[in-house]
């Protein structure tokens, strides 16, 4: 995996995106977990292209495999991301909202 960002997470872990390992075209997310010694533990670290998250996280939902406070974090960061890809002022547009 080619690295373009990589966020500090828990203990000795970061949360990276990038260019997958598999397709120089694809996109992927990895959890990587590091060695005591500041290496990359690859058996630990899991790769994931980033169209399968989705997929993901709604069978997880189904499977009530997400805590209800992990479910308002996921609502107020997807809200955002609908708003700045739809260029939509923070007020047009509520996720929670399933009127229309």
């Amino acid at each position: 995996m080619r690295v373009r960002e990589s966020i500090a997470w828990r203990d000795n872990s970061h949360i990276e995106f990038g260019t997958s390992s598999w397709d120089d075209t694809r996109e992927s997310i990895r959890l990587r977990w590091d060695r005591p010694d500041g290496g990359y533990d690859p058996i630990s670290s899991s790769e994931l292209p980033a169209w399968a998250l989705p997929d993901l996280v709604v069978e997880s939902a189904r499977r009530n495999l997400i805590s209800v406070q992990d479910i308002g974090r996921m609502l107020e960061a997807l809200g955002s991301s609908l708003r700045q890809q739809s260029g939509a002022p923070q007020s047009d547009v509520n996720p929670t909202d399933n009127r229309g």
